[in-house]
């Protein structure tokens, strides 16, 4: 049994004590306080306060806000509990969970239970469901058939079979879940409080959910409550998110930590004995970019919940523990050639979660390289991010030790990937302290390329914090590399939400140089802040036909910042190169842009060196197109620099056009006019920066 990883886990608890139609339910709202307190409590479990706040007299909006973040960001293990009323829908018999404007005549202000089961077994359009535990607790009742301080569930079993979830509620149908006046807590959360804080004698360290029913049953029934329900799909019943602070642990020696590093250690030392070479194992090695694409890339998919195995893969899952490495790998494989492959990587899965390590490397041998990879791959990941570090790192070793150098890897992006920010601190530590830097890298690109994004953060600010800007660097690399736009937009977006810009510029700095067009249009659709810098830096130093092909990938104000940086940053013969390029793709309309950049902000210099190559390529109307914008929209102080440049370059046509097209109708008597007042403001302007001459001033004193 392993624990439910807290740090990856989330959970959404709504209490209605206080209704506007309704009974009021004075106990709800200190059981949903205090349970909230108890997932925090390190000695219990240990999610984060941000993850388990209690969200009392929400509106409706409010509780699907809850469940979107949550369901977004739980990877490990999904919590659900609602204290409150429950309205039975009279046509349809379906569940709904009072808020505190709901009435049995107004179901539309209540929450229809199918559609939070939905969304647990789903997710919501723009991301699926990743956490492959989830738990439903339901303290709720029928407002009709409620007296005062009485609660009744009804029999939900039947509605809410969410596959891969543990749903328990306070009772059946037809018997009222009692709210006690005068006591702190409800009947059913009040045992289920009890159960945490007290824990359950001679039971095992972690408690499996199935355990804390039977506990909950016996102690209700005792007190004559209502007898709690439990629907236990599949394996749910053995989720462990509570440890049992009844346990006293006497006989328990794992490997420890520190012993498998120095296991690690020694089997380094002696290999590099054997080898009697600086050069690392190019098995160990060159498989870092085909691991960390291809190993990993498409296993988050895999790992969402399957639909409901057959009783017999479900009765040899319940027994896996008791299954040999053998048997394990042929159920597997005789599965998936039945073309059962979604049971088939049921199996694998929990033999990831709970079989030994030597049981794992061994089912990763007997499956082998061939087409039974990808039921080897899903194994790896799920053990990867539920297994203890010790674990991880004794599978790491055992396969290199038979040789299983790739697999290896893979366990190495998969806990990079889909941990905790800490527990990748730690591995990272560990492989530094044994002077591994290939192991290093491939945790750090593996956590850029697929850690979630708050992960990533907190990695980010541990490295900074302790010093290891290089290692961050490489982190931040990584995140550019996935050439995963919604990544990249959605990494960005929150570093600068949080005011870290060199994090920001490092980011998209790395994006410059290796997206491609259609990268940098679906990054404009994700982030299009970022995506105007990139182009801004595109347009001033990429390729010139590279320039032309991500104006035709881009639209809106990314286009504009790119092409005007081409016809301003860039050396005129590219700028006309890529202005012609565009014209002969049809694009125009974006090759005006082009113009509009040169005509902003090239130097007198530059855009009389811009006039002159489009003349020399017979595009006359666009010479004079240039120097009517620049005209049009630089300041008046710039205007007359222009015009003063090109008089005084003999350019008298243009500096005509300029003074026409900024201040009336061209004639030359009143163009030498505006240069010499130019010049005479120029001069005066010279004079008054003049130091005093001090002997003049000293005569005048005389």
């Amino acid at each position: 049994m392993t624990l439910s990883n807290p740090v990856s886990s989330r959970a959404v608890l709504i209490g209605v004590h206080d209704y506007d139609h309704l009974e009021p339910l004075p106990a709800v709202k200190l059981s949903t306080t205090r349970l909230a307190e108890l997932l925090q409590d390190d000695r219990v479990w240990g999610l984060s306060e941000e993850c388990a706040k209690p969200l009392l007299q929400p509106t409706r909006e409010q509780v699907f806000d809850a469940l979107h973040e949550a369901i977004k960001e739980a990877a490990d293990t999904f919590i659900l509990y609602f204290a409150g009323h429950g309205i039975p829908d009279p046509r349809s018999g379906r569940l709904h969970l009072a808020l505190p404007g709901s009435s049995e005549k107004r179901l539309d202000k209540a929450i229809d239970y199918e559609a939070i089961r939905s969304l647990i077994l789903h997710g919501f359009p723009e991301f699926p469901v990743r956490a492959p535990r989830k738990i439903v607790i339901l303290d709720c009742c029928w407002s009709g058939l409620a007296t005062k301080g009485g609660m009744d569930a009804g029999d939900l079993g039947a509605g809410m079979d969410i596959e891969g979830t543990f749903v328990l509620t306070a009772t059946a149908a037809t018997r009222k879940a009692l709210s006690p006046p005068g006591e702190a807590y409800t009947a059913f959360t009040g045992e289920l409080i009890s159960v945490l804080e007290n824990g359950i004698p001679d039971k095992p360290e972690l408690l499996r959910m199935s355990a804390i029913y039977e506990q909950l049953r016996l102690k209700l029934c005792a007190r004559s409550c209502p007898e709690p329900q439990q629907c236990n799909v599949s394996t749910a019943g053995s989720i462990c998110i509570f440890r049992n602070t009844a346990h006293v642990d006497q006989d328990r020696l794992p490997t420890s930590l520190e012993k498998s590093i120095e296991n690690m250690r020694r089997k380094q030392i002696d290999a590099r004995k054997n080898d009697h070479s600086d050069t690392p194992r190019i098995d160990l090695v060159d498989e870092l970019e085909s691991i960390e694409k291809e190993g990993t890339a498409d296993l988050e998919d895999e790992v969402e919940q399957e639909p409901f195995p057959s009783r017999e893969v479900s009765d040899f899952i319940t027994r896996i523990d008791a299954q040999s490495a053998s048997g394990v790998t042929e159920y597997a494989t005789q599965l998936d050639a039945a073309e059962r492959r979604m049971e088939a990587l049921q199996v694998t899965d929990s033999a990831g979660r709970y079989k030994s390590v030597p049981d794992v490397v061994a089912i990763i041998d007997e499956l082998g390289d061939g087409e039974d990879h990808e039921l080897t791959k899903h194994m790896i990941f799920s053990f990867s991010r539920v297994r203890t570090m010790a674990d991880i790192l004794d599978l790491i070793a055992g396969l290199r030790d038979s040789g299983r150098s790739w697999e290896a890897v893979e366990v190495i992006a998969g806990a990079a990937s889909a941990r905790p920010a800490t527990d990748i601190i730690e591995l990272i530590a560990i492989f530094h302290n044994l002077g591994n830097s290939i192991d290093v890298r491939r945790a750090l690109g593996a956590a850029g390329r697929l850690a979630s994004t708050g992960e990533l953060i907190a990695l980010l600010t541990a490295l900074r914090g302790s010093g290891n800007s290089r290692s961050a660097q490489l982190v931040l690399d990584a995140v550019a590399q996935s050439h995963a736009p919604e990544r990249v937009g959605s990494v960005v977006k929150k570093l600068r939400k949080l005011n870290r810009i060199s994090d920001v510029q490092a980011i998209l700095r790395s994006v410059l140089n290796s997206y491609s067009a259609n990268d940098l249009a679906l990054l404009a659709l994700v982030d299009s802040t970022g995506a105007e810098w990139v182009a801004a830096q595109a347009g001033a130093t990429r390729q010139a036909s590279e320039v032309t092909d991500i104006a035709q990938a881009l639209t809106g104000q990314p286009l504009i910042t790119l092409l005007t940086a081409a016809g301003s940053e860039r050396p005129t013969e590219e700028s006309i190169q890529i202005f012609n390029e565009l014209r002969e793709s049809g694009c125009q309309e974006e090759s005006l842009h082009l113009l509009i950049g040169a005509s902003r902000y090239r130097s007198p210099q530059g855009l009389q060196e811009i006039v002159d190559r489009l003349r020399a390529v017979g595009l006359n109307e666009e010479a004079l197109d240039v120097i009517d914008t620049a005209a049009a929209i630089r300041p008046a102080k710039e205007v007359d620099t222009l015009i003063k440049y090109f008089y005084r370059a003999q350019r008298t046509e243009d500096a005509s056009r300029l003074k026409s097209a900024r201040y009336g109708a061209p004639l030359d008597d009143e163009l030498m006019n505006i240069v010499k007042a130019v010049e005479a403001k120029d001069a005066q302007a010279r004079e008054r920066e003049k130091p005093p001459n001090k002997r003049r001033w000293l005569r005048g004193a005389r």
